[in-house]
């Protein structure tokens, strides 16, 4: 397991006026209208309830980015640096696009024990007020879990099974549930990892993916910064029925006072088959971290 606590945690976030920018993670977070995830779902009721397409004015865009870094010298020396970057952006009536990309990089006195990254884009065409269907993409790299490139893409549809507001609290979103169900394919290229023994053998270079997909993800607001959710993700292999893949997230942030609240996020990834016998088949990730809202 990884444990990250960060001796300097910047996030910096930038939004259109009227308009939100928020991070999930392990450092700061700023927002000015909501999250994105309540931008998202407050641009989307709002226009299937008129059917009108938004003029460019109204088009919801929220760019937040986060860098989280430790640095220790002495009888340990190690050094880590994460990022992440997200952009939402409501680009046309019922229309909705979401780009990400991600970056780990840790290090200690033997050398590089973490470097990992991914790019991955997504759009949204909601149909109702609660269907979408979408399409996404992808690109991933993680040399120490012997991935040298997973390139991916989706296709699939996703259902608001519950939404829930408290007009009285600002029309804050207290709970929300999503069930998304498609189709997965990938091509993964496999490379030795840097720190493998000496004799260790790649059991295949690479692998062809067909598959299902399956996710729901649950989150529970308290109050604004103090909230609770679950996220989970199966990928079954309809080439290799014994090539599984498992991914869930849990996090709470508990608001501490106005604009201040304290967070931590569970990570944990099952691959059935990973690419050789001597990787772990777990892979396991904690943050913690201070939110700041403005």
């Amino acid at each position: 397991m990884r444990i990250l606590s960060p001796a300097l945690c910047v996030a910096a976030a930038l939004a259109l006026p009227g308009q939100a920018a928020a991070f999930q993670g392990s450092s700061f977070q700023l927002a000015q209208a909501g999250t994105p995830e309540e931008i998202e779902e407050r641009a989307r009721s709002q226009r299937a309830s008129t059917g009108k397409t938004a003029p460019g004015t109204d088009e919801p865009v929220a760019l937040s980015a986060e860098l989280a870094t430790a640095l220790s010298r002495g009888n340990t020396e190690s050094f880590l640096a994460s990022g992440s970057l997200r952009l939402v952006w409501v680009f046309a009536d019922r229309w909705v696009s979401e780009t990400r990309g991600t970056a780990l990089y840790q290090e200690d006195d033997e050398g590089a024990i973490a470097n990992k990254w991914g790019l991955f884009e997504r759009v949204d065409r909601f149909l109702s007020d609660r269907l979408s269907a979408f399409a996404a993409a992808g690109i991933e790299r993680d040399v120490f879990a012997a991935l040298d490139y997973r390139y991916s893409g989706q296709l699939g549809a996703s259902y608001l099974l519950v939404e829930n507001r408290d007009p009285a609290k600002d029309d804050l979103l207290l709970d929300k549930l999503t069930f998304e169900l498609g189709a997965y394919a990938a091509r993964e290229d496999f490379v030795l990892p840097p720190n493998a023994e000496p004799g260790t053998v790649l059991e295949e270079e690479s692998r062809d993916i067909v598959a299902g997909r399956a996710a729901l993800a649950y989150e529970h607001s308290f109050r604004r910064g103090t909230n609770v959710g679950v996220q989970i993700e199966v990928i079954q292999d309809f080439v290799d029925t014994e090539n599984f893949v498992f991914n869930d997230t849990a996090y709470i942030a508990a608001g501490i006072v106005e604009g201040l609240a304290l967070k931590v996020a569970f990570t944990h990834r099952y691959d059935a088959q990973p690419a050789s016998e001597e990787l772990e088949e777990n892979d396991l990730l904690l943050t913690a971290g201070i939110v700041v809202s403005i």
